[in-house]
């Protein structure tokens, strides 16, 4: 692969679990929702979507993901918004349901007198023809990773 051609493809990827990548991708869901904002360094820069096998809220990765590992794929990318809309009240978050597409009683949604959530703002994303091989990755902060070169 050139030079020029590495360095145009997305540096950060986000593990979601396949249901919610597809919901970004279709365009049904317009705010990712996390326990952080999203990384300074990803702003203005297309994002891996790492769509996850496995169990809801139990992440299919560990700190480094090896090339073409087992549990997951790569399905598009995903630029998002650099300012998140942070959700400190019950009220708000339900506000933007159509949004995220979190329904109440889940075990992503804001609970009154936990610590403010995040949303990211999806700006615009892009559907894989099909389903990829994950590169080589290590974890930066939670489910946000960066390509190992």
């Amino acid at each position: 692969m050139s030079a020029a051609a590495t360095a145009s493809q997305p540096v950060y990827g986000l593990e979601c679990k396949a249901v919610w990548c597809e919901r970004i991708l279709s365009g049904e869901k317009s705010i990712e929702v996390r326990a952080y904002p999203p990384p300074l360094e990803m702003a203005g820069q297309r994002v891996l979507l790492l769509a996850s096998e496995g169990d809801e809220g139990v992440a299919t990765f560990g700190d480094a993901i090896e090339p073409g590992q087992h549990g997951g794929s790569v399905v598009g990318w995903v630029l998002f918004d650099s300012a998140a809309v942070e959700y400190t009240s019950c009220a708000a978050f339900t506000a933007d349901a159509a949004l995220h597409c979190v329904p109440p009683g889940s075990p992503y949604a804001f609970q009154e007198g936990s610590p403010p959530l995040f949303g990211w703002r999806v700006v615009a994303s892009h559907r894989n023809a099909a389903p990829q091989p994950l590169p080589a990755m290590q974890r930066v902060v939670r489910s946000v990773y960066k390509r190992r070169t």
